[in-house]
């Protein structure tokens, strides 16, 4: 849910701040302010192409009304602003169906191209017993290659090379491309790792249930000590 009372799609799992996060409820349907939710996780029984096509399309949902509002930040020495993470989106099968790993790493590269924007991409796709796929940087000057699991990582690379291009200026010698890793039986204990990796790199924004009251609110200060 975000301020202007937008919703996403149900998600069957969703990762957010308990310390900071007002759980609130619809009937018996959890409603969680966008800004304390640090990722979401659809689950698929049998992760057929039209089935990975719909937890794509519903993670791009949800991505979309992250916001990226700026939030003041009180402590006794100085006064700052900070923007937020964006969250991640992740699907994860039981089965592959009819599918298989490699071709599901095409329906992947596939339903990209329909997206619009590259925030709203998946950032991992895991099936239990099979392997897991996930976007990878490759930097070509310095011989080494990463997960490339962070959504701010991801769009800053992106729009840096696009800012390169309308500028006419030499673009970053990095690619970037899809793997697909067949790790069998450890496929669920590398998902979880990098699971708690995304999770580490993220810092959200304290939700400012005022303006979701009344949006002319002015923004709550936080204030640490």
């Amino acid at each position: 849910m975000t301020k202007a009372g937008l919703h996403s799609p149900s998600m069957d799992i969703l990762i957010y701040d308990k310390i900071n996060c007002p759980v609130l409820y619809a009937g018996e349907t959890k409603v969680l302010p966008i800004e304390s939710v640090y990722g979401a996780i659809e689950v698929k029984s049998r992760l057929t192409k039209p089935e990975f096509g719909n937890a794509v399309d519903r993670i791009a949902k949800f991505k979309d009304l992250a916001p990226r509002d700026l939030s003041v930040i009180q402590t006794r020495e100085y006064t700052t602003v900070h923007r937020p993470s964006r969250p991640f989106g992740v699907v994860f099968g039981f089965d592959l169906g009819d599918n298989s790993l490699k071709s599901l790493l095409e329906n992947w590269d596939e339903l990209n191209k329909g997206i619009y924007w590259i925030n709203n991409f998946v950032n991992l796709v895991a099936v239990l017993g099979v392997g897991i796929i996930h976007p990878e940087r490759i930097d070509y000057d310095a011989g080494e290659r990463h997960p490339l699991l962070d959504t701010d990582e991801l769009v800053n690379l992106f729009e840096t090379q696009s800012k390169r291009t309308r500028n006419k200026e030499p673009l970053l010698n990095v690619g970037i491309r899809t793997v697909s890793e067949e790790l069998g039986q450890r496929t669920l204990g590398r998902f979880f790792v990098l699971i708690l990796v995304m999770l580490e790199r993220l810092k959200l924004n304290v939700p400012d249930l005022g303006q979701y009251l009344d949006p002319s609110m002015p923004p709550v200060i936080h204030r640490e000590s």
